[in-house]
């Protein structure tokens, strides 16, 4: 955990030394999403280090906390997550009425599938967000309907990954021709013992603008994905399973 301080931005990598197995196994995972031999090559210390303010930390334990107290405050809560935790700039997310038409995919079912908030950048890269605000668990009952429209999205629009969540969960899914993986973040713990916790870090390692960005063949988080079928996940954590899933 990250001890604050409240004059001086808050660097995870000097204060303290963090694995990469440590973070990675903090969370929920389905599947194999990213192989163990390219979690340690490519998301390094150096994700870890681009520094947080007190500020920042401040802002995103007070709209958990209001998040707790209302749901109707998710849209706080995934301004300050999406564009100050992960550093997303403002300016270069899709939403509401600037999210028009093209992002629209029309269901197996019928329905019209997209994204609530797309984060876009000029050198390709891109995180479509899911809000499904209604849904109490997801992946169980109406969360499980919530994730195959997710992954039949992906498919459609020959999308990687996408962020799916609720407020309370927080899945990134990786939507192959003919499977499907995922990791998971608790919003409960996101903050241990006061302090910011492993959940956060795992959260800024992974979705920041370096790994999402698809310019760069050797850091674009597409190249991460791609290994061996056959490897099991790390033995850490927790990992509910995998199942196999048909192309749409």
């Amino acid at each position: 955990m990250i001890t604050l301080t409240p004059n001086q931005p808050i660097n995870p990598a000097n204060n303290q030394s963090i694995s990469s197995y440590d973070w990675w196994a903090s969370l929920n995972h389905g599947g194999l999403l990213i192989a163990s031999a390219k979690l340690t090559e490519f998301f390094v210390a150096e994700d870890l280090s681009k520094c947080l303010t007190y500020g920042v930390v401040d802002r995103l334990r007070r709209e958990i906390v209001r998040f707790g107290n209302d749901s109707g405050q998710l849209s706080a809560l995934l301004d300050v997550v999406l564009e100050e935790l992960l550093e997303l700039p403002a300016g270069q997310w899709l939403k509401g009425n600037a999210l028009d038409s093209s992002w629209a995919r029309q269901g197996i079912a019928g329905d019209r599938l997209k994204p609530q908030r797309v984060w876009q950048e000029a050198n390709g890269g891109i995180l479509p967000v899911f809000v499904k605000s209604e849904v109490a668990r997801l992946g169980i009952g109406r969360g499980k309907r919530a994730v195959s429209q997710t992954i039949e999205w992906l498919r459609k629009a020959n999308q990687k990954v996408a962020l799916l969540t609720n407020g309370q969960q927080w899945r990134l899914i990786h939507a192959g021709i003919d499977y499907d993986a995922w990791c998971e973040w608790d919003l409960s713990f996101w903050f241990e013992e006061g302090q910011l916790g492993l959940q956060a870090i795992a959260l800024r390692a992974l979705l920041n603008a370096r790994s999402l960005t698809y310019a760069s063949l050797e850091t674009g988080l597409w190249k991460k994905l791609k290994q061996k079928k056959d490897e099991r996940p790390i033995k850490r954590g927790v990992n509910i399973g995998h199942q196999k899933s048909k192309p749409s």
